[in-house]
């Protein structure tokens, strides 16, 4: 399959505008140059050797790159298939879906199998069903800002495998769900955002002037306490003097 798709390479110079679909991949509006044509065949063919390497990410740019300066269908088909591989179902999904509407002339075998190999991606592709997000709410998918297109409950397409969905309202607390899909899983993922905790406000402090001062009433007591024992002293001194007649004479 990898032969027959350099052999549309060299033999295919159709150039497409992208289409608007959630993952698109750009071709050159005009006829490309002989130049243009020349990199995107190196690219191409360092893409097939990257595959053969197992080095999927850098295939996937090169054929990226080569369809983007080439526009032929061949460089599309390999962004499929690579993406198709390293289970990024969502993408492989688009296109294909991408190469049969913009590509009618593909030569039948290789039309075929695309079709056949979009049925499958298809029934890969997972949804989550966010129920209760709020209109403003953020969301995002494995850290990724995702658009909300307005419509409730919320549909995410994901690819089977372990995603976290977090939603962010300005009034609420952030709401946050780790699951797994399968292939073609649905599941439904009810959004409950409890309010934002609100801070409470500084208790004022009590200003009872000098009586609530702890030091006015340690002075106080120093007092009452001296006081006290004046009067202790000064009525002791009355019992001890000559005139009380308690005191020994000797």
């Amino acid at each position: 399959m990898i032969r027959r798709a350099v052999v549309l390479l060299f033999v295919c110079t159709l150039s497409v505008t992208a289409a608007a679909e959630p993952h698109t991949w750009k071709a050159p509006i005009a006829e490309p140059s002989s130049a243009a044509v020349q990199e995107a065949k190196a690219l191409y063919i360092a893409g097939n050797r990257a595959v053969e390497q197992g080095r999927w990410s850098d295939a996937l740019t090169n054929f990226e790159k080569s369809y983007a300066l080439s526009g032929v269908p061949a460089a599309l088909y390999n962004v499929a298939t690579t993406l198709r591989a390293i289970g990024r179902h969502v993408e492989s999904r688009d296109a294909f879906t991408q190469l049969l509407a913009k590509h009618p002339g593909l030569d039948p075998d290789i039309r075929a199998q695309a079709q056949k190999l979009l049925a499958e991606e298809k029934g890969k592709v997972a949804t989550a069903s966010l129920d209760g997000v709020p209109s403003k709410a953020r969301i995002y998918v494995d850290g990724h800002e995702v658009a909300d297109d307005g419509a409730r409950p919320l549909l995410l397409e994901v690819d089977p495998g372990k995603h976290s969905i977090r939603v962010e309202d300005p009034k609420s607390k952030p709401f946050t769900w780790d699951g797994t899909f399968a292939d073609g899983e649905k599941k439904t993922v009810g959004v409950k955002l409890a309010p934002a905790d609100v801070p409470k406000p500084a208790a004022p402090e009590q200003s009872g002037g000098v009586l609530s001062s702890p030091w006015f009433w340690g002075a106080i007591g120093v007092v009452v306490i001296g006081g006290a024992a004046g009067a202790y002293f000064y009525d002791r001194s009355k019992q001890l003097g000559p005139e009380s007649g308690v005191t020994v004479k000797l």
